[in-house]
């Protein structure tokens, strides 16, 4: 808990972006502009958008299912969407847009280590502890921006899992055991001391 004369905290509702044909079978969905939203990520972030309430600000990762996602999002939250490159998803490079199979059946020692060791990189890509370290100079910027906001960030599973992993101070190790389903809101306030706390998390409303 906060103390009382620190403020208000920048409440920050991180949403992972709506599904996409590669969901659940491509890691991380790639980091390149596709894929876009399928027909039941459409609905599902209209469906988002009803339960969404108005914030300060709608910041999404510049990739196409995110920025269709916040697109959605906007009349519900009272912004434009606004693009951050620093929101992408974990960068894989050479297995960006292959299914886990393709991955493992190419690169079997990598993907182990990749699977186990939050320090291993794909061949081009980030380690989780790398997008660890993007994802927390990523949230000190955003406190800094917008103290004692509300802002709404349409992003990727691999950022929402590195900020709660940050925030309760699990480490990289806690990566691969969040759950964060298209749509699932996950909510962090931060004050303006360094304090964190998570108020929920892959919700379907706001905490």
């Amino acid at each position: 808990m906060a103390a009382p004369d620190l403020g208000q905290p920048l409440t920050l509702h991180l949403v992972r972006h709506a599904s996409t044909a590669h969901t659940g079978s491509v890691p991380s969905g790639g980091d390149r502009h596709g894929p876009a939203l399928s027909e039941q990520g459409v609905a599902e972030a209209e469906a988002l958008a009803r339960v969404l309430g108005p914030a300060d600000a709608l910041l999404t990762s510049p990739l196409l299912r995110t920025w269709q996602t916040a697109w959605a999002l906007r009349a519900a939250v009272g912004c434009e969407p606004v693009a951050d490159p620093e929101l992408a998803e974990l960068r894989l490079g050479e297995w960006d847009g292959l299914s886990y199979r393709e991955i493992a059946e190419r690169w079997p020692k990598e993907y182990a280590q990749w699977r186990h060791s939050p320090s291993a990189r794909p061949p081009g890509g980030e380690s989780v502890q790398d997008l660890a370290e993007r994802t927390d100079a990523c949230w000190r910027r955003l406190r800094s921006s917008y103290p004692g906001k509300s802002v709404v960030v349409v992003t990727h599973t691999g950022l929402i899992r590195a900020a709660v992993a940050s925030a309760l101070d699990a480490g990289p190790a806690a990566f691969w055991r969040l759950r964060i389903d298209p749509t699932g809101i996950t909510t962090v306030r931060m004050w303006a001391d360094g304090g964190i706390e998570v108020a929920g998390v892959n919700r379907s409303t706001p905490a």
